[in-house]
């Protein structure tokens, strides 16, 4: 799944998601954001959008591996993360009802 097929299925289910950011090469700029990351090269997009007020941030990997990899990482910075095959998704920590939204209508 990319980036645009997310924003796709978010809309066909009403949750009118607001593009804010897209990045097509975010894995060189994640090893400056995430000091976990400095050794680390992540072949990487990265979206983010609003939806009903909630920030949604999405990366889309290269492989599966290097998801589960870039989560084991970085998946302790706060907020709550979900996946799908070679997709994270992230919301802030009081916003698991939106994600478990957003993975139903992924699957």
């Amino acid at each position: 799944m990319r980036w645009d097929d997310l924003l796709a299925r978010l809309r066909e289910a009403g949750m009118a998601p607001v593009e804010e950011d897209y990045l097509d090469d975010y894995g060189s700029f994640a090893a400056r954001r995430h000091e976990r990351l400095a050794n680390r090269l992540f072949r990487c997009t990265y979206g983010r959008a609003r939806i009903g007020g909630v920030t949604l941030e999405a990366y889309n990997f290269a492989s599966e591996e290097e998801a589960v990899d870039f989560l084991d990482l970085v998946g302790h910075d706060g907020g709550r993360w979900a996946r799908r095959r070679n997709m994270l998704m992230r919301v802030p920590s009081d916003s698991g009802e939106l994600l478990e939204r957003v993975r139903e209508r992924i699957r």
